[in-house]
């Protein structure tokens, strides 16, 4: 569960063991009686009132120290073990072609893409975007809900208006290079022909075919379907082809169930700890406690 909470939370009765002690557990002095002291005693009401304060306010926060203070901040299962999922964005002009009165290519990408990242909870995603140029959109992250958020404010022609479809294969490719998950995939949408960019077919081909990164190919629309097959083959994906956004949602569910992390039971929640700022808190009110009382018994 998310949000802040104690690791220990039993330890907070103990404050209800100091309550006890103040009222029940007295030091006992013997007293004596002095005549005419008032004329020789200074007034301390002031700092008697701030005595009792600074004294509970350490044992408050030596408490709250013990019982360790956490925030949950989601969960999330360690790199290696983790399936790192690169997704390929074709924000082309062509991605403005209507598929019903409501909605264009754009439109039902971002829709169906924003339901597959919310759904690969303890994977990392990344996003490439490419239009007359390849960007790195979002770097490889636990975060799915900013990842979703980023992907929801592109838009179209945000790299440039042509297809530069081999230089975001090659851009993908270099973003998973280093990472040491269990498996490593990349899902390219595209709804067009390469038509920009610098990097040759036959250098992607090998690059794919020498990496051990899953490929799948969606094609939308006009695509080269023989050459998107040819590169899921080579990496050892599949080709899948979309004429509406129903078909587009089917094929990523299914790639979602094919590519699904083996190690769910294994997953651990991150924690924020912040005993360290109770703690110094409890050490400043007694630091401040013991001085006051000093400076008490001086006057």
């Amino acid at each position: 569960m998310q949000g802040f909470n104690f690791e220990h939370p039993w330890v907070l009765s103990l404050l209800l063991l100091f309550l006890v002690c103040r009222f029940f557990c007295k030091a006992k002095y013997e007293r004596f009686f002095i005549p005419h002291l008032s004329l020789v005693s200074h007034n301390h009401k002031l700092k008697d009132r701030f005595l009792p304060l600074f004294q509970w306010l350490g044992v408050i926060f030596l408490v709250l120290s013990l019982a360790s203070p956490v925030q949950n901040r989601g969960w999330a299962v360690s790199e290696s073990q983790s399936v790192d999922i690169v997704l390929v964005l074709d924000l082309s002009g062509s991605m403005r072609y209507p598929i019903n009165s409501t909605q264009t290519r754009f439109d039902a990408l971002i829709e169906v893409v924003s339901e597959f990242i919310k759904n690969r909870r303890g994977d990392r995603i990344g996003v490439v975007s490419f239009g007359s140029f390849s960007a790195v959109t979002v770097p490889l992250t636990f975060d799915t809900r900013l990842a979703t958020q980023i992907i929801q404010k592109l838009f179209i022609g945000a790299v440039g208006e042509r297809t530069a479809l081999y230089d975001s294969i090659f851009e993908t490719y270099l973003m998973l290079e280093d990472s040491t998950a269990s498996s490593k995939v990349a899902i390219i949408f595209t709804d067009g022909i390469n038509n920009e960019g610098t990097t040759p077919l036959d250098v992607i081909k090998e690059i794919v075919l020498q990496s051990d990164i899953i490929l799948y190919t969606v094609g939308f629309g006009l695509v080269d379907e023989l050459e998107l097959k040819e590169l899921a083959m080579l990496g050892n994906g599949q080709y899948f082809k979309a004429e509406n956004k129903e078909q587009l949602r089917f094929i990523y569910e299914s790639i979602d169930k094919l590519e699904k992390s083996k190690v769910e039971g294994e997953m651990k929640m991150l924690k924020s700890h912040y005993f360290v700022f109770t703690l110094f808190l409890s050490l400043l009110s007694f630091l401040l406690y013991l001085y006051l009382k000093n400076q008490r018994g001086l006057q």
